[in-house]
């Protein structure tokens, strides 16, 4: 599945070839083309990718949107592997990261929405899926390892 997904949202995220900045409408629009498990809207959407459970949030008032995927509830993880998720979060996670609320572990995108392309789109769904994907073996977003330290 995971090599699946992977290839799926490659050949998408290569095919897109525009550059302009989405509108929230587009956003949804976006979203409902590359799943077909879609629910909610005006600024909330459930969706799935493959087997991901994912959820885009926007708030057009702060000029922000996240979509984040839940892992885990946070007070099952190891000191081992949230040190594996902070190490990740440095070198591996990217654009997207490992992040907490409310006693869950998630993967995450966050970004202004204004500023937002179909490219970025399609990339952040793709590394918060790997990264929710590989949580407990390789911790990556599927793109590229940072090593610049």
């Amino acid at each position: 599945m995971k090599k699946y997904l992977k290839y799926l949202l490659l050949s998408v995220f290569l095919s897109a070839n525009a550059s302009f900045a989405l509108t929230p409408a587009e956003l949804e629009f976006a979203v409902r083309e590359l799943s077909e498990q879609v629910k909610g809207k005006n600024g909330f959407m459930e969706f799935y990718v493959g087997e991901v459970q994912m959820f885009m949030v926007m708030d057009p008032n702060s000029n922000r949107m996240r979509i984040i995927s839940p892992i885990t509830d946070y007070k099952n993880l190891s000191q081992e592997q949230i040190s594996a998720i902070m190490q990740s979060n440095f070198h591996r996670a990217l654009d997207a990261r490992y992040a907490v609320s409310n006693g869950v572990l998630y993967s995450a995108f966050i970004h202004p929405m204004a500023e937002l392309t179909v490219q970025q789109l399609l990339s952040a769904i793709y590394q918060v899926a790997n990264l929710s994907l590989t949580f407990g073996e390789d911790y990556s977003s599927g793109v590229f390892d940072f090593n610049g330290f």
